[in-house]
């Protein structure tokens, strides 16, 4: 329900915690589908968008350059709008899943702390 949510919990598969390693205690499991559903944007307080900008450019500086130009020509604005009904926040949304999935695929159970 939040965009944080969209660009990161959706796309990860863990859900463990820290226990004398990293992911020490949980479980791993591939959901089939992950379906991003805008319409809680709105919501949202300025805050959580925020941070969620955080996650979206760190993909980007690391993976995808064209993702960051999106963020710095239309950040400033999609943040005012909480990337409500926009159809360069649903590239970026879109844009990010992709880029987590890249990142996450080659060690997807985190076994080698790659990224």
């Amino acid at each position: 329900t939040t965009l944080l949510g969209m660009v990161d919990a959706s796309v990860g598969i863990k859900v463990a915690v820290n226990y004398h390693r990293k992911n020490g205690v949980g479980h791993f499991y591939s959901p089939i589908h992950t379906f991003v559903d805008a319409a809680f944007l709105p919501t949202l307080e300025r805050a959580d968008v925020i941070s969620a900008c955080g996650e979206i450019m760190k993909a980007a500086l690391v993976h995808d350059a064209s993702l960051f130009d999106l963020m710095e020509t239309h950040g400033r604005r999609l943040v005012e709008r909480n990337f409500v009904d926009d159809e360069i926040a649903d590239e970026i949304i879109k844009r990010s899943v992709d880029t987590m999935l890249e990142c996450i695929g080659p060690d997807l159970w985190e076994e080698s702390l790659l990224r």
